[in-house]
């Protein structure tokens, strides 16, 4: 599943939060990453604990439309409280965010309900993503795990993957699509870090729904894979409390 929420923050709240970040570069960290093209990039990030600082930024994102927009799809959402953003790179190629959660009936269960939200801080509107054309539900008609995992596995790779659009997603949305939607970057490019230009700046967090298991499992997932330890109380202590009551519950690393 995935959808799109027009103009989820105002043109105000989208230059405050991309000043946040360009006012906090020093904290940038340099990383090399292959990308579409095959070759390795430097590209830069903002780590968690130093994304949770800037308080313009997400107060953008945790916004109340989408956090309504999520109430109005889903019995119950938990907000995974890891937040991370990626400057003037696109680092993926064509890809499920799911496939680090294994291709078996376990993860494709468990990644329909994981779901990523998507902001882009740019200087220009583009083409930046694109998705599967197809649902990305899978297929449940059979109960044989063995035929259930063959039969979705040639879907994902000879039919669901092979056919995508553009997102239409312009500067002051939020997309949204769950773990097992294939999706790629448009544009690869990548542009040197220097003191006058942030050019991309991509912010995504992630809202687990209906499945308060999944959503802790998926925490300690990540806690292993990322190496990190968080706190909402903390992390988010700036942002107004009735918001944050929006969520069912707010699950930490």
């Amino acid at each position: 599943m995935n959808f799109l929420i027009k103009n989820a923050c105002s043109e105000e709240e989208f230059l405050r939060a991309k000043n946040d970040v360009e006012e906090n570069r020093d904290f940038l960290e340099a990383n090399k990453r292959v990308l579409a093209d095959f070759k390795s990039h430097e590209i830069f990030q903002l780590k968690h604990h130093n994304v949770v600082k800037l308080k313009n930024l997400i107060e953008a994102i945790l916004s109340t439309k989408v956090i309504n927009e999520f109430k109005n799809r889903f019995r119950k959402i938990y907000l995974i409280n890891f937040f991370n953003i990626t400057i003037n790179s696109y680092t993926a190629r064509l890809h499920r965010d799911g496939q680090s959660l294994g291709f078996h009936k376990k993860g494709l269960e468990m990644s329909k309900k994981i779901f990523k939200v998507v902001f882009y801080f740019n200087n220009y509107n583009s083409n930046k993503i694109s998705l599967s054309i197809f649902n990305s539900k899978p297929l449940e008609l059979f109960k044989n795990e063995k035929i259930y995992t063959k039969i979705n596995y040639y879907l994902e790779h000879y039919v669901k993957k092979k056919f995508l659009k553009d997102s239409g997603y312009q500067n002051c949305d939020a997309l949204v699509f769950d773990s097992n939607t294939w999706h790629f970057a448009n544009d690869i490019n990548t542009y040197k870090l220097d003191k006058n230009k942030i050019n991309k700046i991509y912010c995504a967090y992630e809202i687990v729904v209906d499945d308060y298991e999944t959503a802790k499992s998926y925490a300690a997932f990540l806690t292993n894979k990322f190496n990190i330890k968080t706190n909402n109380k903390i992390d988010l202590k700036a942002i107004h409390c009735n918001r944050l009551k929006m969520f069912d519950d707010i699950v930490d690393l």
